[in-house]
């Protein structure tokens, strides 16, 4: 979930925040809109979602083999 400053007063220009919900785990980002826009903070969470599957789906895999670029992005490199 994309929080933007006006809903909350944030300390820092990008926070990130990590819950658990019984069996999952949710990111919420909280930002100011005068650095971010709302686009880019949507790519930076693909980005990091995308991260974290290839790291669950093979964790002793070294860490540059992991990639930020995710498919839809890929396809738009292509």
């Amino acid at each position: 979930a994309l929080r933007n400053a006006s809903e909350q007063d944030p300390k820092l220009p990008l926070t990130f925040y990590i819950d658990q919900y019984r069996d999952q785990i949710g990111l919420r980002v909280l930002y100011q809109q005068t650095l971010f826009a709302a686009e880019r903070m949507r790519c930076l969470l693909e980005q990091y979602e995308y991260l974290l599957q290839q790291v669950a789906a093979d964790p002793f895999r070294r860490i540059a083999t992991y990639s930020l670029v995710t498919p839809a992005a890929r396809a738009l490199l292509a």
